[in-house]
């Protein structure tokens, strides 16, 4: 994943260079609020790398997290907290408005890590009366659309609002262990629904090529 992630990103140093393109990132933080009503919200963060190719259009490699609690089902998972990782890539298209405004839509896709942690207390409880229970859930393929806004504080940074819809779908599996036997009983849980929608605010840095003229 590492080398993933460093070859993207020499990728696109070099298309900055040969296009005398302007290279940027970001830093944000905000909040994920899931679309599925047994999920709830959570604080989340994010990191951008940005190649302006146009004025108008940028491709990006954004890597962001969050975490939500998840209520238990019969269907689903067990009460815990479910955490998502994606890693996209983006194209962003950017419509100026005035000198310091900027409207901007994006569509990416990419790769999730995700995670899944047992309520302590419930785990407890099955410990109590001598069983062991263990539930995950697989990475998978990670989907959003999203729009923002830009407000230039100077040619080379900008403060950066953004709200996005995320569609992450995926299995899951669960096993619960007789502590005294040793023996154990797995299953899988299908279609499990992680959509969010984010909002984030955060800072724009252009690091090389041109700059906005704001005068």
């Amino acid at each position: 994943m590492k080398r993933t992630l460093l070859v993207l990103l020499w990728a696109l140093a070099s298309l900055a260079a040969t296009a005398e393109a302007q290279i940027y990132f970001s830093l944000n933080g905000g909040y994920a609020l899931s679309t599925n009503k047994l999920n709830g919200g959570g604080i989340g963060f994010g990191g951008t790398v940005g190649l302006e190719l146009t004025p108008s259009f940028s491709l990006e490699l954004a890597v962001r997290n969050w975490s939500v609690p998840v209520t238990g089902s019969n269907q689903g998972l067990s009460e815990g907290k479910y955490s998502a990782l994606p890693i996209e890539l983006s194209g962003r298209l950017r419509l100026p408005v005035g000198t310091r405004f900027t409207l901007s839509g994006e569509v990416g896709a990419g790769f999730a890590l995700q995670s899944f942690r047992l309520d302590e207390t419930l785990a407890a409880d099955w410990a109590s009366v001598g069983f062991l229970i263990e539930e995950s859930v697989e990475n998978s393929l990670a989907v959003h659309i999203g729009l923002g806004l830009e407000f230039a504080l100077s040619p080379t940074i900008a403060l950066d609002f953004g709200a996005r819809y995320h569609y992450l779908r995926s299995q899951g599996t669960w096993t619960i262990t007789d502590i005294a036997g040793g023996e154990s009983q797995t299953g899988q849980i299908a279609d499990l629904d992680f959509g969010a929608i984010t909002f984030s605010l955060g800072i724009r840095i252009s690091l090389l090529g041109k700059s906005p003229d704001l005068r």
